[in-house]
């Protein structure tokens, strides 16, 4: 309730629609190593499935893993694709063609973290802890 008294209510569609985070790739981690991947191609087929299951209400899809070599890697790059899951031009496929499902493409990005050795990293952010 704290949370809520302090912050503007978000926008309308993520208080009215379906929010899913969909780990694009995780096998930056070594005990994920054995997990698939889902391509941006692949993503499709999910979103589909989703707006069919909400009835063609509003879908956020955040993506986890697209950049970098997946989860938690180079960030908060914001221009390095994960070759593992696609290009930049699958990648805006999937956003393009994910419009018809009543579902938005969006990132998970760590735009507060950053560590040094990261190419987006201001001089000003603060290191990995």
């Amino acid at each position: 309730i704290w949370a809520r008294s302090q912050y503007p209510l978000a926008d309308s569609i993520y208080r009215h629609g379906l929010i899913v985070k969909l780990d694009s790739d995780s096998t930056s981690y070594v005990q994920n190593e054995g997990i698939r991947r889902w391509s941006f191609n692949n993503t499709l087929s999910l979103v589909k499935q989703l707006s069919a299951w909400v009835d063609n209400q509003t879908v956020v899809v955040h993506l986890v893993g697209w950049q970098g070599s997946g989860h938690d890697t180079l960030y908060p790059s914001l221009d390095k694709i994960n070759p593992n899951v696609g290009s930049s031009s699958d990648l805006y496929w999937l956003a393009d063609a994910s419009s018809q499902y009543n579902t938005i493409i969006s990132y998970h990005i760590n735009t507060d973290e950053a560590c040094e050795s990261q190419s987006a990293r201001s001089p000003a952010a603060r290191t990995c802890l």
